[in-house]
């Protein structure tokens, strides 16, 4: 009788185990793992063997959350908002400064409405960040926000001088809004605009 409680008992066992085994694999996820070293695998639930690694209901219901739950999303950047002012926009929108002759607001770095007779001139430093202005490229509508110059216009054709500063050249009459820049030492760049 006593051989037959034992053989009964490793049965049970044998049962029990497979039983487990059955029931683990049934879980999306998780697979049996031999006792010992722990794997080495790219799983999203940590491998865990030894004393006290008999799943309970708790920690079967924790890796069944983990593995049904689908990854979180990257974060998608947010878009760099694209400048108004970019020498290739077939539209580019400007907001100067009214500052009439104000070397000292061009010196900060700031587009300025120079003047406004005999036509409106907007000018800015080259190396501020304003070099491209004097190169426009032609056909494309220029809309100025902010001050005595605002309106839209559109980009008729470019100049240069060969100095800087010096009287207003008679050709500007011609033209309702000239943007105006150094051009390195040796002169100033316009572009020209009619308005629209």
């Amino acid at each position: 009788m006593y051989k037959n409680n034992r053989v009964l008992t490793v049965l049970g066992i044998c049962l029990v185990s497979i039983g487990a085994v059955l029931f683990l694999s049934a879980l999306p996820g998780l697979t049996a793992t031999p006792a010992g070293p722990p794997a080495t695998t790219e799983s999203a639930l940590p491998v865990v063997t030894g004393p006290g690694s008999t799943p309970t209901p708790e920690r079967l219901r924790q890796a069944n959350r983990a593995v049904s739950r689908p990854p979180k999303p990257e974060p998608t950047p947010e878009p760099k908002p694209e400048r108004e002012t970019t020498p290739t926009s077939r539209t580019v929108r400007f907001s100067p400064v009214t500052a009439i002759g104000s070397q000292a607001t061009v010196d900060k770095g700031k587009l300025v409405t120079w003047m406004t007779s005999p036509t409106c001139l907007l000018a800015g430093h080259d190396f501020m960040g304003w070099d491209w202005i004097d190169t426009i490229e032609t056909d494309t509508v220029v809309k100025v926000t902010t001050g005595p110059c605002a309106g839209t216009y559109k980009i008729v054709g470019h100049k240069w001088q060969s100095q800087k500063g010096g009287p207003v050249p008679a050709w500007m009459s011609n033209y309702d809004l000239i943007f105006q820049t150094c051009t390195g030492k040796s002169g100033m760049g316009f572009s020209l605009a009619e308005r629209v």
